[in-house]
């Protein structure tokens, strides 16, 4: 066997280091690039929590679409500057979660509530405003029967209707006196103003039919309008 040089032995060394050395870089590059393809499977189910994500990280990108339910949502989490104006609809809201708005009737003061009566031919007059002494009952009897009147201090009155066919009545009674309108079928208006400001009005229409429904006769319908 011929020895070979210390030379070039020590060189083969180097060589074969070499080769080993960058044999050994090459795997674990590969080794890196194939964990990390894998990393998503090598994380257990449920096993990342909160703490492992750094804060404000996750954007909405991250969030598959559809995914985010409501039980995901903490109550009360959601408020009016997280909801897009203009955007809910009658549909978003449950009706039997509303209260009831108060003076739902009333604008600016002015407070308006329905009137309707429905009259038989044999009951007593029905009381509609009594203000301060001045009054009005609606009464039934072969026709409408508008009953209005003040007393010696009850604030003035004043009484107007029109009626098939077109026949116009004005009516303003002095203090103590009342006044009993049998009339045809028609638009009336009744208003009591107050002294000391203020003014109620009776504005209805009155339609007299023998038993239209059962055993009512007289049918009025309208508003009664408070202004202060």
């Amino acid at each position: 066997m011929v020895a070979l040089p210390r030379t070039v032995v020590i060189a083969a060394l180097a060589v074969l280091a070499l080769a080993i050395a960058g044999g050994g870089a090459a795997a674990a590059t590969h080794a890196a690039t194939h964990a990390a393809k894998n990393v998503g499977r090598s994380v257990a189910k449920n096993s990342v929590t909160s703490k492992s994500i750094k804060n404000d990280t996750v954007k909405s990108k991250d969030l598959k679409d559809g995914s985010v339910a409501s039980v995901d949502i903490a109550d009360g989490a959601v408020d009016s500057a997280k909801v897009k104006d203009d955007t809910l609809t009658g549909a978003d809201v449950a009706e039997n979660t509303l209260g009831t708005v108060p003076d739902a009737t009333a604008v600016g003061g002015v407070q308006v509530t329905p009137l309707s009566l429905s009259v038989p031919s044999t009951s007593a007059p029905v009381p509609v405003l009594s203000e301060s002494g001045s009054t009005l009952s609606l009464d039934c009897g072969g026709s409408v029967i508008i009953i209005y009147g003040r007393t010696a201090s009850g604030p003035p009155l004043a009484f107007t209707s029109v009626t098939d066919p077109g026949v116009s009545l004005v009516d303003s009674p002095a203090p103590g006196e009342s006044a009993s309108a049998n009339l045809a079928d028609g638009h009336f208006s009744v208003s009591i103003v107050s002294l000391s400001g203020g003014s109620v009005t009776a504005e209805f229409t009155g339609i007299y039919e023998i038993n239209a429904s059962g055993a009512n006769d007289c049918f009025y319908r309208g508003t009664i309008t408070r202004t202060p």
